[in-house]
């Protein structure tokens, strides 16, 4: 049985997140997939998230052991002193699980927004509990247009996550889960934070070796090859992001003065 905090913790984010799916409507009309996904937890014995369809209708699911698994990475990356500092979390800030909780938060974006892709680029399967994958490859059963699909996946939720993050509603909660209010580097702080929840994701090594056989039969890319991948779609979101909000807080600032 799941404290009760955290019970409540976790039914907020499913209504913000499917409250947003349902805003998301008619700009995913205009793209051609008019689908509203829906957001729930997995009743499972396994740390997995998917992305499904049934009768026609679309859900995103991330199982209770995931959730789990996923604060426990966020209590252990708090504990670091040097993920303390890149977040500039203030010194002698107490409010230990609005920390974690706020961390969380971007984890649970992160898988959300590549989930949301998956449903987006059409690689949704029909309800099948058997197909649904672990953080950590089984080996053997997949192949590289798998591996393509969830590189693409990554690339999307990298963009969702992100501006979500910057611009969206979640960006003035997150900072003050984590101790802050209006920080002239809040995009620096918030974008860490996302590559930093983005990686410990994929820090649990697989049990399988690699080599020029084996890669070939994984349903995930290597471990290595996500985060590379994470890290240039950053790259590109900065160079095409960055400059436009810039140049629009530059305009702010000649119009004040």
């Amino acid at each position: 049985m799941l404290p009760a905090d955290f019970r409540t913790f976790l039914a907020d984010t499913q209504k913000a997140f499917n409250s947003s799916f349902a805003l998301a409507e008619a700009p995913m009309a205009e793209l051609g997939r008019p689908l509203v996904p829906y957001l729930d937890y997995l009743d499972s014995r396994e740390e997995c998230a998917h992305a499904f369809e049934s009768e026609g209708y679309h859900f995103i699911g991330i199982s209770i052991p995931m959730i789990e698994r996923l604060r426990d990475s966020a209590e252990r990356l708090l504990r670091t002193e040097q993920v303390v500092a890149l977040l500039s979390i203030p010194a002698g800030y107490v409010n230990r699980h609005n920390a974690i909780g706020g961390i969380l938060t971007i984890k649970l974006l992160f898988i959300t927004a590549h989930e949301f892709g998956h449903h987006l680029w059409g690689h949704a399967s029909d309800f099948r509990p058997e197909s649904w994958s672990s953080v950590e490859d089984t080996g053997g059963t997949g192949s590289l247009e798998l591996q393509a699909e969830e590189n693409v996946a990554d690339s999307y939720a990298v963009y969702l996550a992100l501006g979500s993050l910057i611009d969206g509603p979640p960006c003035r909660q997150v900072l003050e889960m984590l101790g802050h209010h209006s920080p002239p580097d809040a995009d620096a702080i918030l974008l860490s934070a996302l590559l930093l929840s983005a990686f410990s994701f994929f820090s649990a090594k697989s049990g399988h070796s690699l080599d020029a056989k084996t890669v070939y039969g994984l349903s995930h890319p290597p471990a290595f090859a996500r985060v590379n991948g994470i890290i240039q779609t950053t790259r590109v979101w900065c160079s095409s992001a960055a400059p436009s909000s810039m140049s629009g807080s530059r305009r702010n600032d000649s119009k004040r003065s």
